[in-house]
């Protein structure tokens, strides 16, 4: 038999400048997949034997000059994988096995190398049980949590009582205070986030001196954030929490 709580909350007093919901919620089974993004500028080299590259990071290029580089993605086990190659200022002339020839064409020829992984959220799982998101009802092993606006707004517990909704929602990172004080931010994209795997990993060479590189001297007598926290007002006021209307729980 479903059961379920009444909570109710009075007189939340925020000073200004506070958001209303808090991120603190975070649930990560377990650990993201790794990625390793290595894009290798070559200088081409005639031997007795034939053509070969040697590796040449410091290498610069103008506009019709062409140049030779290599991609190379792959995951924690050192297998190759697939990912996005995007080229600025580059055109390519052709393609040799894993290496890539490619004739400047502006004045900033970059190559970009990257990947990015993220579980769908109809593939979320938790427990061993899939996550079922339905429209604003979110089922999370025996939870069912109803949000507004993507803020959880009420949670039940089906075959369970108060102790075990208390018990379910500490293993989440959450409390039952939490959820109808609105501190639960429950948008398909935070569930993505807490209970799915996401890695991106990118790697970029240049032909040009990067200018944004150089290290910038800082500038002295700026203000620091932190200060003064007496002037920046932002303290939290709970003036009363009443919790009532419970209905008996039983199993």
């Amino acid at each position: 038999m479903k059961k379920t709580i009444l909570i109710l909350l009075l007189a939340l007093t925020l000073c200004a400048g506070i958001p209303t919901l808090a991120m603190g919620w975070a649930y990560t089974p377990d650990p993201a997949p790794e990625y390793t993004v290595t894009v290798s500028k070559l200088g081409r080299v005639n031997t007795t034997a034939g053509t070969a590259y040697t590796t040449v990071p410091d290498k610069l290029a103008a506009v019709g000059q062409v140049v030779y580089f290599s991609v190379r993605i792959t995951d924690s086990g050192g297998n190759d994988v697939k990912g996005d190659i995007r080229l600025c200022d580059l055109e390519v002339l052709y393609i040799d096995g894993s290496i890539i020839a490619a004739t400047v064409t502006g004045a900033h020829p970059t190559v970009t190398a990257s990947i990015e992984t993220a579980t769908p959220a109809d593939q979320l799982v938790y427990n061993g049980k899939p996550i079922i998101i339905t429209g604003d009802t979110v089922t999370i092993d025996k939870l069912v949590f109803t949000r507004q606006n993507n803020v959880a707004v009420s949670v039940d517990i089906a075959d369970g009582n108060l102790g075990d909704l208390s018990r379910a929602l500490t293993a989440l990172g959450m409390t039952i205070e939490d959820v109808y004080s609105g501190k639960i931010y429950m948008s398909d994209a935070a569930l993505a986030a807490n209970f799915g795997q996401r890695s991106r990993a990118e790697a970029t060479a240049r032909w040009y001196v990067d200018a944004d590189a150089e290290v910038k001297p800082a500038v002295p007598g700026l203000p620091q954030t932190g200060d003064n926290a007496g002037a920046a007002g932002l303290v939290l006021v709970v003036t009363a929490v009443l919790i009532m209307g419970a209905k008996r729980w039983a199993r």
